[in-house]
């Protein structure tokens, strides 16, 4: 099957090389490499015009911010999935592709992404983000893919649509949610495989209050019940909850838990 690797950029060239090298080095060779620049001035339509490989294709010129682009690039896509790696995002190592792609055919297959933290020049920290086997609704509300390491067949986006470019932070956060959260028919493969390297610290790290009140009109958007809402603030408060079935210890504590407060409940 064919991947379609979109990565966007703007005035970031050596995080661009950086981003392209990965891709270049993955042994599965099945992929095209779509690039779409938002009109940079340091030379980076110029290193795309005279870079050699008939796998990549790109458009220079302004755009309307990050779901613009990623939505200019899933427009451009051939491939059966397509990946997004934007600039300066690397592959954790050359077989990644190989080890998530290799004879899958769920709709969407997704792993783990290293979060990394950069002061002048030199990674301060690393942080490993868990995908989640079999997500309920509150793992999906709690962010458990990111698209940094997700890869998603092109004809889903035929299906339900491209990114909201009305939201700034969390178009890709609002596609999982209503894609995967209100239609059971979409399958999901998650493997425990460390995806990519995600150059943490950017604008959604920067703008936290405009993340929240754009998560605040998704859930408005989409869940009426005030009860429901209440449960997912709950549980994702409490995130350790929902994995009481999958630990003794937890399942024990919560059951007895439940017991005491019926018990409490009859005696008054």
């Amino acid at each position: 099957m064919t991947l379609s690797i979109i990565t966007i950029t703007y005035n970031n060239l050596g995080g661009l090389k950086r981003s392209v090298e990965s891709v270049l080095r993955q042994n599965y060779r099945n992929w095209e490499l779509i690039v779409v620049d938002g009109g940079s001035t340091d030379g980076t339509k110029q290193w795309l015009r005279e870079t050699a490989d008939t796998r990549l294709r790109y458009v220079s010129e302004p755009d309307n911010g990050i779901y613009d682009a990623q939505n200019k690039g899933i427009g451009m896509a051939r491939g059966e999935y397509c990946f997004f790696l934007n600039a300066g995002d690397v592959f954790c190592d050359n077989y990644v592709l190989e080890k998530m792609l290799l004879g899958e055919k769920s709709d969407i297959v997704y792993g783990n992404e290293i979060e990394v933290f950069y002061e002048e020049g030199k990674i301060l920290k690393k942080s490993r983000v868990w995908g989640v086997e079999n997500p309920t609704m509150v793992d999906i509300y709690l962010s458990c893919m990111k698209h940094q390491a997700t890869f998603i067949k092109r004809s889903l986006f035929d299906r339900f649509g491209v990114y909201d470019e009305s939201l700034k932070i969390c178009a890709d956060w609002e596609w999982f949610f209503r894609v995967i959260g209100f239609n059971d028919d979409v399958s999901l493969h998650y493997k425990n495989v460390d995806v990519a390297l995600f150059e943490a610290g950017g604008y959604s790290y920067t703008h936290p209050d405009i993340c929240k009140k754009e998560k605040e009109i998704i859930i408005n958007k989409y869940i009426q019940s005030s009860r429901l809402k209440a449960d997912l603030d709950f549980l994702a408060h409490y995130k350790r909850l929902r994995e009481a079935e999958k630990n003794p210890v937890l399942r024990f504590l919560l059951r007895s838990t439940m017991w005491c407060v019926k018990f409490f409940m009859r005696k008054h």
